[in-house]
């Protein structure tokens, strides 16, 4: 059955949200999947990072895999934040979602990624330019799995509409943190 899941998830990502979310994941399971993916993308993040010599796409990333509970621990709480505000968001738009249907789509399409990650490795080992266009082919492909998801979550009719206000507020959010950065007086070239 996960198997089929897994193929629907690249080609039929709204089909494969409706078996997901009707799969009736129980609490615990889904609190041990959160825990594994995340644990499994710092993991496959260091492996990266080693493979690249060292060289982390941002300072941040950098930090966290440099010690890896605190980057489990940021990648937990940001997958309870986007599930958080994949229900209330989802909900104040009229939709149906709950938050632990939320939190299991996020865990299902951040196992699927985790796949990918595998393969962009091999991919860095052998034929470092096809890793970083597979990369870019994931993210447009993630973006679109997750406005599918989110629109069967809450019985929207449209994943474009989804994707918008998904793309919306991830800007709003990047603004929101950046004031609140320069507020506290954190530039990109450091403390002033």
């Amino acid at each position: 059955m996960w198997g089929e899941i897994l193929g629907e998830t690249f080609l039929k990502p709204r089909d494969a949200a409706r078996r997901v979310l009707g799969a009736a994941v129980p609490a615990s399971v889904l609190a041990e999947g959160a825990l594994a993916v995340t644990s499994a993308g710092v993991v496959l993040g260091f492996l990266a990072l080693r493979l690249t010599n060292g060289v982390a796409a941002d300072p941040i990333s950098g930090a966290l895999l440099a010690q890896p509970l605190l980057g489990v621990g940021v990648q937990l709480a940001g997958l309870v934040l986007v599930a958080w505000l994949t229900a209330a968001i989802g909900r104040r738009f009229g939709g149906r979602g709950t938050f632990f249907g939320a939190a299991t789509a996020i865990v299902w399409l951040n196992a699927v990624t985790i796949l990918v990650q595998l393969l962009q490795l091999v991919a860095l080992l052998f034929a470092p330019p096809l890793a970083g266009a597979l990369a870019i082919v994931t993210m447009i492909w993630l973006l679109w799995a997750f406005s599918c998801f989110v629109a069967e979550l809450h019985g929207f009719a449209s994943p474009a509409i989804v994707l918008g206000v998904a793309i919306l507020v991830a800007v709003s959010f990047v603004f929101v943190l950046t004031f609140i950065a320069a507020l506290a007086g954190l530039t990109p070239e450091g403390n002033s």
